[in-house]
């Protein structure tokens, strides 16, 4: 089983892969500042949000001060700088300020009003065939996506992912080159036959 981070992680330098992926090396503790903590807790807040049932949403501009409040815990239970205090305060108010912004977008543009959320967080893999055909292996290609979708007028299955970002427009520019995308939706519709 191979995902889109193991091959990145690959691509980006081998030793960190083979320590990582092959011998399951991981840090012992995660530190809660920097743009690792600040886009998994902003994507953790909008799992929350993005789920089947509509009645069961948690606004994320609520979400995000629990979770902030859970990791400031964290952070004080090793000793901490007042430096580092004032980073994840400032930290803090930049992840209320993007998500506040978000659900603003959202509510201005209608982004996602036609879509049905399936599944949060959603686990897919899927056998690649190819591989097989040439080595005689098998190999399947897995994913976690943010938000598994159908389009509410035609039916069709999508999914959605969040990114933060220090550049929104360098990142638009690069979205459509980003092996991530294609390999999503290549296990999409290689798990469900959809097209």
């Amino acid at each position: 089983r191979i995902s889109n981070s193991e091959i990145q992680s690959f691509k980006r330098c081998r030793r960190q892969w083979w320590l990582s992926w092959v011998r399951g090396l991981i840090l012992k503790q995660v530190s809660p500042l920097g743009a690792l903590a600040i886009g998994s807790r902003i994507h953790e807040a909008l799992a929350l949000y993005y789920v089947p049932d509509v009645t069961q949403r948690i606004d994320p501009r609520e979400s995000i001060d629990g979770l902030l409040k859970r990791d400031l815990e964290l952070l004080a239970s090793v000793s901490v700088s007042p430096l580092d205090r004032k980073k994840y305060e400032s930290e803090a108010d930049l992840q209320r300020i993007m998500l506040d912004g978000y659900m603003q977008w959202i509510t201005d543009t209608g982004a996602d009003q036609d879509y049905i959320v399936v599944e949060s967080e959603s686990y897919v893999e899927a056998r690649f065939e190819p591989l097989r055909t040439a080595f005689g292996m098998q190999l399947w290609i897995i994913a976690r996506l943010d938000v598994r979708l159908r389009n509410a007028w035609t039916g069709q299955l999508l999914f959605l992912d969040h990114k933060t970002t220090g550049n929104i427009e360098a990142s638009m520019r690069g979205l459509r080159m980003n092996p991530q995308m294609r390999m999503y939706r290549l296990i999409l519709q290689l798990a469900t036959g959809e097209t």
